[in-house]
């Protein structure tokens, strides 16, 4: 098969694969109740929320505590309208990472929380831009973004002392700011079950 042959049919799956990927993915958020505090401007920071009784390291415990505490699951339930994690994982980030561009996590509207097991380190974190949550995008394979100088400016660059919590739609434009200070945090994530089955590959993890 010819070169242009193939990049013709590839041209043509990737269409077809954002196309499905954007199908599911407005059909299922159309059914989401996307409100309460969440939705103010796509991201809640709880400062020092886990009690000294919860042992971080246990992460049953700490899942355990999150899905029954009423002001964490009034978020959940108000935005997303689910009080089940999809996915969770003991996340240590590197040093540098392609996370570190500015995008959107190629799944529509999802909630992830981050609960911190460090302290913080000066210009280490998370930036999100608010108000993002809100976009629709047309390109669900390709999900690196550039933004304006406008939007960036107004980032918020979001760092973690331990126990903190960040919750947020990772529709939201967003990046990871790393460093050579280690930064590790549970990671949990929120959506509705069926979209996560429908869309293809892991719904914690998207391809650029």
């Amino acid at each position: 098969m010819r070169v242009l042959e193939v990049k013709r049919l590839k041209k043509i799956y990737s269409w077809m694969s954002s196309h499905y990927k954007r199908l599911i993915i407005r059909v299922f958020d159309s059914f989401l109740p996307l409100g309460g505090e969440l939705d103010l401007k796509g991201y809640v920071v709880l400062r020092g929320y886990i009690p000294e009784g919860i042992n971080l390291e246990e992460k049953d415990e700490l899942e355990k505590f999150l899905l029954s505490d009423r002001y964490i699951l009034d978020i959940f339930q108000s935005y997303i309208g689910s009080k089940t994690f999809e996915y969770s994982e003991l996340w240590e980030a590197p040093s540098s990472s392609s996370s570190g561009v500015w995008h959107h996590d190629s799944v529509g509207h999802r909630v992830k929380v981050f609960v911190s097991l460090s302290d913080a380190s000066d210009n280490l974190g998370t930036q999100i831009i608010p108000n993002t949550h809100k976009m629709c995008y047309q390109d669900y394979n390709h999900t690196r973004l550039k933004v304006s100088k406008k939007n960036e400016a107004e980032a918020q660059l979001i760092t973690m002392n331990r126990r903190d919590v960040l919750i947020f739609d990772t529709n939201a434009i967003h990046r990871g700011v790393y460093g050579k200070r280690t930064r590790i945090v549970h990671q949990f994530e929120l959506c509705t079950g069926l979209k996560g089955k429908m869309l293809p590959g892991h719904i914690g993890v998207r391809s650029d």
